[in-house]
């Protein structure tokens, strides 16, 4: 409570009470007191709509801004203003009642389980340190009597400076402005790019007044303001210094563990870590040793398979869950083959080695959702899929040091595999190291993976990357 609050300085004085502000323009808040390390704070909640208009960032207490990351957390907001959307009709109008239209948007949209904005730390110059200066009106509860919260008057003209928050309110800007352009001119506007279902043309009725519910959300939803009082600029500058450099950033392997949005995370989590590979899914580095594969090679695995991409970043479900069944007989076909789900599955193939897993998820993209029609045929899908079983995968095959080996042995012992790697290249490529037991392949997956593919399209006998089609055996 405020009467119990210590002075922080001789002959200071509690905040004013049954006081307002004089002027014409002004509107009032409520406000709840805090005791944050000394000094006295207050909170208070405003509206997405008004964040914008009753806060400022000034460049001498604040980093450049980042475009881009202010777009990333607009696209976040939009879908979390489409969300309370669909809280409020379901609300209104029942769960099974949604508009056709809102649930097209929210079905393009990467949804998690919950939704928040962060508070805004602000500091409030308009007084002393401690609130000194600042009016405000006790406001009691009508049942107990007892004091519930203050409110503050403040003119329109009161800005609150953010410390901490500046994309946060940039990110609100372009939401509005988003959702205005779809107002004013009823088509989703160029820019910014916020929604990734966008299309050209005017919008139907129907997905306009989704939209216009969407939009509704920005008076209704509101973010907390943390409210600093009376600081100097040196008090702001340190203050921004100690949000933004003490916090601890979290490992990227704990944050995909958290996060049920992204569908090629979720697959990993769900299809494999409590799965196919219960236990033997691990967070951090993963030795020769270790008895498990690293979360992240396996998200890493999944981006390559799933999206053709050596990241998850920017995965869609309309584009991943079409494909999850076929993902997830690619995993049974590895697992199958290279006992992966032994505790030595590293010292008895190669298969249990990442780069190996991401040649034969590049070869499965390829040849089930691929640009090449001669490629994605039911033929090449069933030799994949059997041929996984087929293929030699111990550390003693001779193909995975075709770069060390003699020129002649080359010819005598794979004849046809040359027509399959890369024209031109260094016939010394660096795949990896055979110490006489263990084949290791190298860390530069990138480079690597993709001749791995190549050894097992030439074993499988399926089209070459280099001509398009598959290669005979000249004599």
């Amino acid at each position: 409570m405020l009467q119990n609050y210590p002075k922080t300085e001789p002959g200071e004085t509690d905040f004013a009470e049954d006081a307002v502000l004089s002027g014409t323009g002004h509107r009032t808040a409520k406000i709840f007191q805090g005791y944050n390390c000394g000094s006295r704070t207050y909170s208070m909640v405003m509206s997405l709509r008004d964040v914008e208009q009753y806060t400022e960032v000034d460049p001498a207490a604040q980093r450049p801004l980042d475009p881009r990351h202010a777009q990333g957390i607009a696209q976040y907001m939009l879908k979390g203003l489409a969300m309370a959307a669909q809280r409020t009709c379901a609300n209104l109008h029942g769960e099974r009642n949604l508009p056709q239209a809102l649930e097209f948007i929210l079905a393009t949209m990467e949804l998690g389980p919950y939704m928040s904005i962060p508070p805004l730390v602000t500091s409030f110059r308009e007084c002393k340190r401690d609130g000194e200066g600042i009016r405000v009106t006790r406001l009691n509860s009508v049942e107990t009597g007892d004091l519930a919260s203050y409110q503050v008057t403040l003119h329109d003209h009161t800005r609150f400076w953010v410390i901490d928050g500046q994309h946060r309110r940039e990110a609100l800007r372009l939401v509005q402005q988003f959702l205005s352009d779809i107002r004013s001119y009823h088509r989703y506007p160029t820019q910014p790019k916020l929604y990734r279902g966008a299309t050209k043309g005017q919008l139907s009725s129907e997905v306009y007044e989704a939209w216009q519910l969407i939009h509704a959300e920005m008076h209704k939803c509101k973010v907390t303001l943390e409210v600093h009082l009376g600081l100097n600029m040196d008090q702001e500058k340190q203050l921004f210094h100690d949000l933004n450099n003490l916090g601890m950033s979290v490992k990227k392997h704990v944050a995909r563990d958290m996060d049920s949005s992204n569908p090629v995370t979720r697959f990993t989590k769900e299809q494999l870590r409590d799965g196919l590979l219960l236990g033997k899914v691990l967070n951090g580095k993963v030795s020769w040793e270790d008895p498990g594969y690293n979360s992240d090679d396996l998200v890493a695995v999944n981006s390559v398979l799933l999206l053709n991409k050596t990241r998850e970043t920017g995965a869609r479900s309309s584009e991943v869950n079409p494909r999850l069944d076929s993902a997830k007989r690619f995993w049974e076909a590895l697992i199958k083959s290279g006992n992966l789900s032994s505790d030595r599955a590293r010292q008895e193939s190669v298969l249990a080695q990442p780069v190996v897993m991401k040649a034969l998820g590049k070869l499965w993209y390829d040849f089930n959702w691929g640009k090449k029609a001669d490629w994605t045929t039911s033929e090449n899908q069933r030799v994949l899929e059997l041929g996984i079983s087929r293929i030699n995968f111990s550390h003693t095959n001779a193909m995975w040091q075709y770069y060390t080996l003699d020129p002649a042995m080359r010819r005598q012992d794979f004849p046809r595999l040359q027509a399959y790697l890369p024209a031109g290249g260094n016939d010394t490529r660096d795949l990896g190291m055979f110490d006489g037991k263990y084949f290791k392949f190298g860390i530069k997956h990138n480079d690597i993976f993709p001749i791995i593919g190549d050894m097992v399209r030439c074993t499988l006998e399926l089209p070459s990357r280099q001509t398009g089609e598959q290669v005979a055996l000249s004599v």
